[in-house]
C-alpha cells in the first residue's frame, strides 16, 4: 500500500502532518517541535501493509520512498523535503 504523508509548517502552529490512506480515513497532527517529530508521528500510526510513502512538505512532493528507507533516514529526508519545497518555490518567483 502506498500513503502520502502532507507536511506542513506555520511559525506560529508549528509543525503538522497529514496522512491520506487509500480506502480508509486518514489521520493527523499539529503543533510538532520539528520536521523530524511530524514524521515520525506519522509514520507511527501506518498500518502493517504499508510499503511505500509519498513524502510532501508544503505542497511540493520531495519524493516516495519505501517505508523502511524513510524510518531509517527520517532527518536526511526531512532535510530535502524542506530543501525541495524552498527550491520549487524560488524557482517559481
Amino acid at each position: 500500500m502506498l500513503v502520502r504523508i502532507d507536511l506542513t509548517h506555520r511559525p506560529d502552529a508549528g509543525f503538522a502532518y497529514r496522512v491520506s490512506v487509500p480506502d480508509q480515513e486518514g489521520y493527523e497532527d499539529e503543533g510538532l517541535a520539528s520536521i523530524d517529530l511530524a514524521i515520525v508521528g506519522a509514520l507511527a500510526g501506518l498500518e502493517p501493509g504499508t510499503r511505500a510513502v509519498q513524502l510532501s512538505f508544503d505542497g511540493v512532493v520531495s519524493g516516495t520512498y519505501p517505508l523502511k528507507v524513510l524510518s531509517a533516514n527520517v532527518e536526511q529526508l526531512a532535510r530535502h523535503a524542506v530543501l525541495t519545497a524552498q527550491a520549487v518555490r524560488q524557482a517559481m518567483s
